[in-house]
């Protein structure tokens, strides 16, 4: 399945079957992203958490003329059961923006190592009208979580550090968990009872 080819509700109904799947297969708890690099914040991730996250700020950027964009969630939707973000020195950019805006919330537990801590927005501008491909990247803005970090250069810092080992991969049912996947079944597991 092509999930980029469906649209509207097709897309929300898949969105939520594989939300369900994953819930089930997890205990009735979230296990969400690591190893995921992301330049953009995109409408997709502001949904992404707007799903999760009380009504409220998400994330915003600032330019070297202040506030710039704010990404705000509703009260139409919130996940209510414990949740875990994975990450490590791989998440970048929206994905760190993703794991702070949830850490800023208190809506799940940060586990891994810290993030990449890259907190900036660069544009592409051309140089040439004549279309030769000669451009320039600025930076032109800063990603700021809720709470008004900037990570850029720091990175996300778990709420619990583990680091990753191959060696602690462990087969159960047919699937692979290495030992941040289990912590993180751990920790949502002690937060169920």
């Amino acid at each position: 399945m092509h999930m980029q080819s469906r649209k509207g509700d097709d897309m929300k109904k898949i969105e939520k079957r594989v939300l369900d799947y994953w819930t089930v297969r997890a205990h009735d708890f979230g296990v969400v992203r690591r190893n995921e690099i992301h330049n953009k914040l995109s409408k997709r991730w502001s949904d992404e958490l707007d799903r999760l996250l009380p009504e409220g700020l998400l994330v915003y950027t600032e330019t070297n003329q202040g506030r710039d964009e704010e990404y705000y969630s509703t009260n139409e939707e919130s996940y209510d059961k414990p949740m875990a973000v994975l990450i490590n020195g791989y998440s970048a950019s929206a994905s760190e923006v993703f794991a702070g805006a949830v850490q800023d919330y208190k809506a799940g537990t940060i586990i891994g190592t810290t993030s990449y801590g890259k907190g900036i927005v660069q544009s592409i501008f051309s140089l040439n009208k004549d279309g030769d491909g000669s451009a320039i990247k600025l930076t032109t803005a800063r990603y700021y979580t809720p709470n008004g970090r900037n990570i850029h250069g720091i990175g996300i810092t778990p709420d619990i550090t583990v680091e990753y080992n191959d060696e602690l991969v462990e087969e159960r049912d047919g699937l692979y968990y290495d030992n941040q996947m289990l912590m993180a079944i751990s920790v949502l597991k002690n937060e169920i009872k």
